[in-house]
């Protein structure tokens, strides 16, 4: 990232466009100095175009300026061009500029959330992908993999001698969302396919964490999820993913994950509606973690959950929080 001066932890950024350019004045990325202050950075989109950026520190109490919201093509270009933005992941996984704006190629990723299914693997148009989405076990995770912008029909097929299909799913993948096809378990003992499809709208410069849960128990119904500081009372705040039913996702697909900041927290599960605590955990989320929390039935017993986390891209089997009631 670039170096910003002491106790500044946020860039603005500036625009004018040059003679004869098109004003962008519904527009709105920054608030500077229109003088431009920072450092100006000459971009081009094709030959009809021209504009000037500045990069302008901000401390946090100007941040109430600032918005990073884009809705038009050119200035996109134009902030690409810009080599000052360099986005670094530290949480790992891919989310880069142009995932960040709405640039990057749709993204796949399979995750195996069946405990005692057989290894499964997915299939697009009845043809495989890759060794990463090939012959995955319980708590398998792929990495995303770029696809067309096109409609597809995703299998997921155990990997068995003969196959057995275990789900389908067919969408129109869409430039800057993610979807991630997950393999649980239904109610009757049978392994299906949900699918979560996330518009990835993160600021360019955010690091907040990312975190989505999914219910893949059906042995415990309705679930509320608390993700709070470790010491914190749960009957004095509501929870963070309320009411997520069985095979549902909150927030829901199609809708952005929960931005937090990254640090330390305590995963709480409590049936719907109480504060019955059924799965209690700590965990450490780093600034730009991308995580599926998706709990999964220990047993056939009333609420006895497991809670899987699926981080982005790490290319890892999902990791087994450990229940410390």
């Amino acid at each position: 990232m670039w170096p910003l001066p002491p106790g500044v932890r946020h860039l603005a950024m500036a625009w004018q466009w040059e003679p004869g350019g098109e004003a962008l004045s519904d527009t709105t990325v920054g608030h500077s100095d229109p003088k431009g202050v920072g450092s100006p950075y000459r971009c081009a989109q094709g030959t009809y175009l021209q504009c000037s950026i500045s990069m302008t520190p901000l401390k946090d109490s100007q941040m109430k300026n600032f918005s990073n919201r884009f809705t038009r093509p050119a200035l996109v270009a134009a902030l690409v061009a810009a080599p000052v933005l360099v986005l670094t992941a530290c949480g790992g996984g891919d989310d880069s500029l142009d995932d960040r704006l709405d640039l990057a190629d749709p993204k796949v990723r399979l995750v195996h959330a069946a405990p005692l299914a057989p290894n499964v693997t997915l299939f697009r148009n009845d043809l495989t992908i890759a060794a990463d989405v090939t012959n995955v076990p319980y708590k398998g995770a792929s990495r995303y993999f770029d696809v067309a912008t096109s409609t597809e029909r995703w299998d997921v097929r155990t990997a068995t001698t003969p196959a057995l299909n275990v789900g389908s799913s067919t969408f129109d993948a869409r430039r800057g969302t993610r979807y991630t096809l997950v393999a649980l378990p239904d109610a009757n003992s049978i392994t299906e396919v949900a699918l979560i499809s996330d518009p990835y709208n993160k600021g360019i410069t955010s690091d907040n964490a990312r975190v989505r849960v999914y219910n893949a128990s059906a042995n415990a119904g309705g679930v509320d999820v608390y993700l709070t500081a470790p010491a914190t009372d749960i009957a004095t705040v509501a929870p963070n993913f309320g009411n997520v039913g069985y095979k549902q996702a909150v927030p829901a697909s199609g809708n952005d994950s929960l931005e937090v900041e990254g640090g330390s927290y305590r995963v709480r599960m409590t049936t719907a509606g109480t504060k019955n605590v059924i799965f209690n955990a700590t965990v450490e989320l780093a600034k730009n973690a991308d995580w599926l929390l998706t709990s999964v039935p220990g047993s056939l017993t009333p609420n006895d959950v497991r809670v899987l986390v699926v981080k982005s891209d790490e290319g890892a089997p999902a990791v087994e929080l450990v229940n410390t009631p």
